[in-house]
């Protein structure tokens, strides 16, 4: 019976694994197709490193609940006698496997708010999930941001949009522009999604709270191009046929366009000198008024 603890990336994103082995000093990388992974398997590394880090650091997803399976069935394996599985402990840490990850089928509200300290969450652990589940999107040529996790996950999600709401500063006071995300669920995938698409929102709040945080991973490169994105929209470039073409090219150029394993290959973005050419052009909007984004318009 081995317990492996794994992260899993894209293969692009490899360096985000070599920075976590490097500060832990502990684990093994891995390639397996597309993927990247820093797998963990010594008991005894996993004991004395990692959940110590979880107990200081709790998680705040259905996670939480795994990590407390994962820890009850190493309970049994060290209270073994000898350390050596018989049977009985075997099923018993097999019951516990298969109702872990994905395979949970129910999920327990009141043990998740308790484990998860009614989900409190800070700037740091926003910027790690928007890294891993989160998308600084354009769809038909509008800039948009989401956060996305399965139905079992709708607490966390109300949360999510709570945080948003509520502690990501908006830089413009106006009655009128307040930041409010939608949450939406695709009942065909069971996936429920919160997005903020505002441009004033955008522009005014999401943009300057993630320009003040360290990212990651290359999650950063999709959001420096996303946010040139934004600007067009916020400056009224996109509405000038210069500002609509460059959007066209940043938009063909992020998340899944830029990686490796495109199977058209990997785009290039828009160089700098192309993007600063366009802010040499009069902006078409006076963003000074602080009217709104549909006013100017």
């Amino acid at each position: 019976m081995v317990f492996r603890f794994r992260i899993r990336v894209h293969v692009d994103d490899i360096e985000v694994l070599n920075k976590i082995k490097k500060n832990l000093g502990i684990g093994v990388i891995r390639i397996e197709g597309n993927s990247a992974l820093f797998v963990v398997s010594d008991l005894n590394y996993i004991r004395e490193v990692l959940l110590p880090i979880f107990a200081n650091f709790p998680l705040l997803t259905v996670k939480a609940l795994d990590l407390e399976d994962f820890i009850r069935a190493i309970e049994i394996k060290i209270s073994s006698p000898t350390l050596k599985l018989n049977s009985f402990y075997l099923a018993l840490i097999a019951a516990i496997k298969a109702g872990m990850n994905a395979s949970r089928k129910e999920i327990d509200e009141k043990k998740l708010a308790s484990l998860t300290n009614n989900y409190s969450i800070g700037p740091y652990w926003f910027l790690g999930f928007v890294e891993g589940e989160g998308t600084f999107g354009i769809k038909n040529l509008s800039p948009y941001f989401q956060i996305a996790q399965h139905k079992k996950s709708a607490t966390l999600l109300e949360a999510v949009k709570s945080f948003i709401k509520f502690r990501i500063p908006h830089l413009v006071s106006k009655p009128t522009l307040k930041i409010s995300p939608s949450v939406i669920l695709n009942k065909a995938t069971g996936v429920i999604s919160c997005v903020v698409s505002d441009i004033d929102v955008l522009y005014n709040s999401i943009v300057p709270f993630f320009q003040d945080l360290p990212f990651q991973s290359r999650k950063k490169i999709d959001f420096l191009l996303w946010v040139e994105a934004v600007k067009l929209h916020k400056l009224g470039y996109f509405y000038v046929p210069a500002g609509r073409k460059l959007l066209i090219t940043i938009a063909s150029s992020i998340n899944d366009n830029r990686y490796s394993t495109n199977p058209k290959g990997s785009v290039l973005p828009p160089s700098q000198e192309e993007i600063e050419k366009i802010y040499l052009i009069e902006p078409p909007f006076d963003i000074n008024s602080k009217e709104s984004h549909h006013k100017l318009l």
